[in-house]
């Protein structure tokens, strides 16, 4: 699968990326939201995985400008969130997560989300 990243910690968006990269995915990854729409035009990812909240764009924010364009109808998007709330738009992983699961995780909301499309 494609996936792009966006995480204002530059530390946890390096274990991310090569989490997916080592389980076999390709990743585009940035620390600046605002660059998702170029991002992720550009690359077509599968699934678009983001903060919730970065230091240039909020995440709930991102998510409704990606939601806002035709050409993103079909991309899962996953916010990760400290935030233990369910009842949102979007599919979400926990922070802080187990590095030895979290592309299998990945991996089953992205699979589960297509199924029911």
């Amino acid at each position: 699968m494609k996936f792009c990243i966006f995480d204002g910690d530059q530390s946890l968006l390096h274990l991310v990326t090569l989490l997916l990269e080592k389980a076999g995915h390709e990743v585009s990854a940035s620390t600046r939201g605002e660059q998702a729409l170029g991002i992720a035009t550009t690359n077509q990812p599968d699934a678009l995985i983001t903060d919730r909240m970065m230091p240039d764009i909020d995440g709930l924010s991102l998510v409704h400008k990606l939601r806002g364009r035709k050409e993103f109808d079909d991309m899962v998007i996953i916010m990760m969130s400290v935030d233990s709330g369910t009842d949102r738009p979007w599919r979400r992983e926990a922070k802080p997560f187990d590095p030895s699961t979290f592309a299998a995780e990945v991996e089953a909301i992205v699979n589960a989300v297509r199924s029911k499309s």
